[in-house]
């Protein structure tokens, strides 16, 4: 469907949507895993905008663009076109998607081993979630979290695995499959670690059974990957 949006918006020749479509076909292409096509939507954005001059696209553009460097490498210099392009964002006023943003950069963060500043975008994921209603990244916040925590200090069960579960949590609450899978393989994962085989096994496996389609994307490989292994 992002690709059709995108097919559609330059046969009406209208920039403005052509501009909106690319940008959410790199999240959805982020979302799934694949960030080299994520860089390619994000690159297409970013040169519309900025030829055209669409402050808040180039904006977002750019956060999509800086996540995908870090991916291949480029660490730093990735994560320093995300803060500029935030910095941007919020200079001209708009906090639309600030805390999936925020949890983009998390990522970006935990990859490079910046784990402080990770954990510190997080929190500023959540603060801005509760002020502006915008509580739908609210799993991938908690689950991130819990992710980090366990890299800082792989003692820290207990409040990982508390944040797993609000992560579960609210997935379910808010019929978020993909957000449910993630959580559920973060907690199999875990538990696996701790002895807990069956209980993983039973957590993740009805979970994977629901989805149709789709099985080529990396949360359910990840997720198949662990299931043989808990078999």
């Amino acid at each position: 469907m992002s690709e059709e949006a995108v097919a559609l918006a330059e046969r009406v020749e209208h920039p403005l949507s052509l501009a909106f479509a690319l940008f959410i076909a790199g999240v959805v292409h982020l979302l799934r895993g694949e960030l080299d096509r994520t860089r390619e939507r994000a690159e297409e954005a970013v040169g519309l905008a900025e030829r055209l001059g669409f402050p808040m696209y180039l904006g977002v553009g750019r956060v999509l663009r800086g996540r995908a460097r870090v991916e291949s490498g480029e660490g730093e210099a990735g994560i320093a076109e995300m803060q500029q392009a935030m910095g941007d964002l919020a200079q001209i006023g708009t906090g639309l998607g600030a805390p999936q943003i925020l949890c983009a950069l998390a990522e970006g963060l935990r990859k490079v081993g910046r784990h402080d500043d990770a954990l510190g975008a997080l929190g500023l994921g959540l603060a801005q979630a509760e002020q502006q209603g915008q509580h739908y990244y609210d799993a991938e916040l908690h689950r991130l979290r819990a992710e980090i925590l366990l890299d800082v200090d792989g003692n820290a069960v207990e409040e990982a695995e508390a944040l797993f579960g609000q992560s579960l949590e609210i997935a379910r609450r808010q019929e978020a499959k993909t957000f449910e899978l993630r959580a559920a393989t973060s907690l199999a994962r875990l538990w696996q670690r701790q002895g807990k085989r069956d209980a993983a096994r039973a957590l993740l496996a009805p979970l994977y059974a629901w989805f149709t389609e789709g099985f080529d994307t990396r949360d359910l490989k990840e997720a198949k990957a662990l299931l043989a292994e808990l078999r």
